[in-house]
C-alpha cells in the first residue's frame, strides 16, 4: 500500500543543489529573454530583477499584481514572472511516508522561496 508522502519541513537545498537551481532558473530566464528578442521585446537586468522581485513578493504575500501597464512589455514580463513561478512544479526532493520509504514531491514553498532568493542574488550581480 502506498502511503502519502510527509515533505520534510526541515529541508533546505544545499549549497551545491542551490547552485543547480539557480543555474537551471537562469537558462529558463535566458530562454525566455532570448524568445522575447524574437518579438521585439529587451529586457535589462534591472528589469530581470524586477521580474525576480514580483515572484518573491507574491510567494510570500500571496498577493498577485498583474502587468503595472498595458504594453506588450508590461505582458511580457508579467508572463515572464507566471512562468517563472510554474518552475517551482518541476524541482522535487525527497520526502518519506509514514512507512519511512523514500518519495519525490514537489518543492515546498519555503525551499520554493530559498530557490528564488538566491535567483534574486545572483541577479543583482548582473544588475549591477
Amino acid at each position: 500500500m502506498i502511503s502519502p508522502a510527509q515533505p520534510n519541513p526541515s529541508s533546505n537545498p544545499t549549497p551545491a543543489e542551490l547552485q543547480l537551481i539557480v543555474a537551471r532558473l537562469q537558462d529558463f530566464l535566458a530562454t525566455y529573454l532570448k524568445e522575447g528578442r524574437h518579438l521585439g521585446i529587451q529586457m535589462s537586468p534591472k528589469q530581470l530583477l524586477a521580474v525576480v522581485d514580483q515572484a518573491l513578493l507574491q510567494m510570500e504575500t500571496g498577493q498577485r499584481s498583474g502587468p503595472a501597464d498595458q504594453t506588450a512589455e508590461a505582458f511580457f514580463w508579467d508572463g515572464c514572472c507566471e512562468a517563472l513561478l510554474q518552475e517551482q512544479q518541476g524541482l522535487y526532493e525527497k520526502t518519506k511516508d509514514a512507512e519511512g520509504h523514500a518519495n519525490y514531491a514537489p518543492v515546498g514553498d519555503a525551499v520554493w522561496i530559498v530557490c528564488l532568493k538566491a535567483l534574486r542574488d545572483a541577479t543583482v550581480k548582473l544588475a549591477k
